[in-house]
């Protein structure tokens, strides 16, 4: 497990004996994005907010761009020690834990931030529970906005199009999405996205602006149809025992900065999404915003996989959908 002791801070006495060294516990977090994604600006504040309340007894460290793990591994990656925390996708814990996969889906949490914020902390104590067998603890989770699909040659405006292509999606639920739209799945790490629809492996990605921008996804697939829609949860989590190497007193600072996140982190993404937009347009992208009716048509026909959920995720999917099923 990759915790690292350094040196907080030494203290000399006046007769040049040196008191025992501070440790601080230095761990570091797996990140599937790279540095320019929108998604690192409230985790960089939160590390910044751990390592200032402990004052420094506690320092996080990304690793972006999967190189510590890939984002489809996360979970088993952090579970098993061979990384002590990282930044993991629900789309690929669902698999494990069903429930989740209402926070996967495109439009399975709300469109607003402040519901949105609201709903993460109302499903977190469930969403813990849950993921408390894996052997993991999660912290805190921010959610995309503005999501909707990036494609080389067209965009998606009703299941006409859809028809035929062949489509990323993260997770086993978004493919169901995608394959009530009439296009066949593909599961591809985000780290080869570009790649993928580069080589025309895919034809589409389901993607949301704050990484397709950061991907610069519109070099090969300038057509982006945007379905006004949330996915997923990006999830912070951290190995049990990493958890229980770390101090009471620090692990209630780091809840509280958690939480703090959260609220932070849904609002700066829903503030940048426009900023994004507008960025990947100046490049060449080509921003469709869908309308009322296509939006809708995307959302009707996705509405038999939340029953599919349902009957898959037990009493922990009763819980969180619940607290959602209202902004459905």
């Amino acid at each position: 497990m990759k915790i690292r002791n350094t040196l907080a801070g030494v203290l000399v006495s006046t007769t040049m004996v040196m008191a025992a060294p501070i440790q601080a516990q230095a761990i570091d977090i797996t990140v599937f994005h790279n540095d320019k994604d929108n998604f690192g600006d409230t985790m960089v504040w939160w590390i910044d907010e751990i390592k200032t309340r402990t004052e420094g007894r506690v320092e996080i460290t990304p690793v972006y761009n999967s190189a510590l793990a890939k984002v489809t591994e996360t979970l088993d990656a952090v579970r098993d020690g061979v990384v002590p925390m990282g930044v993991a996708l629900a789309s690929f814990m669902s698999g494990v834990v069903p429930a989740l996969g209402y926070p996967e889906m495109i439009g399975g949490l709300p469109s607003d931030p402040t519901d949105a914020g609201e709903a993460l902390l109302a499903i977190w104590p469930t969403v813990e529970t849950l993921l408390e067998p894996q052997g993991v603890v999660p912290l805190w989770g921010q959610t995309a906005f503005g999501t909707g699909v990036i494609c080389r040659e067209v965009h998606l405006n009703g299941p006409a199009d859809w028809k035929d292509l062949t489509v990323r999606a993260a997770g086993r639920w978004q493919s169901k999405q995608v394959e009530a739209m009439g296009a066949t799945p593909m599961p591809v790490d985000t780290a080869e996205i570009y790649i993928a629809l580069q080589n025309g492996t895919i034809d589409c990605a389901l993607m949301n602006p704050t990484s397709a921008n950061a991907l610069r996804l519109y070099e090969v697939a300038p057509f982006y149809t945007d379905l006004k829609l949330p996915s997923n949860i990006v999830t912070y989590i951290i190995n049990q025992q990493a958890w229980s190497d770390i101090s009471e007193a620090d692990r209630a600072v780091i809840e509280e900065v958690s939480s703090d996140a959260t609220k932070r982190g849904v609002q700066h993404i829903m503030d940048e999404v426009g900023n994004e937009f507008e960025a990947m347009a100046k490049a060449g992208a080509k921003i469709y915003a869908a309308s009322p009716e296509e939006r809708q048509a995307f959302i009707e026909a996705s509405r038999p996989i939340f029953d599919q959920i349902g009957a898959a995720s037990g009493e922990g999917g009763e819980a969180i959908r619940a607290v959602l099923s209202k902004y459905w």
